[in-house]
């Protein structure tokens, strides 16, 4: 009973206490972002490969790929055959 307590109390007091913040300002040199932001670059990519009809054919390969193995599933070993 002494430890719930005593657990309780901790847990009131570290929720009592209030965080503070303060500006540091800078430290040390900083400079810009130069590398391609990720969203433009996939953007630009997916249209290159419209563009090209790399897309597709992806796509194409996406959706016929899977056919064969979900009609034709590979069973478990120790499963009885259909």
């Amino acid at each position: 009973m002494l430890g719930r307590a005593a657990l309780l109390a901790a847990l009131a007091l570290s929720f009592s206490w209030s965080a503070s913040a303060e500006d540091l300002g800078v430290y040390g040199e900083t400079f810009e972002i130069t590398e391609e932001d990720l969203l433009h670059q996939i953007q630009r990519r997916l249209g290159e490969m419209r563009a090209s009809g790399e897309l597709d054919g992806s796509n194409t390969n996406l959706s016929t790929a899977p056919k064969p193995r979900s009609s034709d599933p590979i069973r478990c070993r120790g499963s009885p055959a259909p």
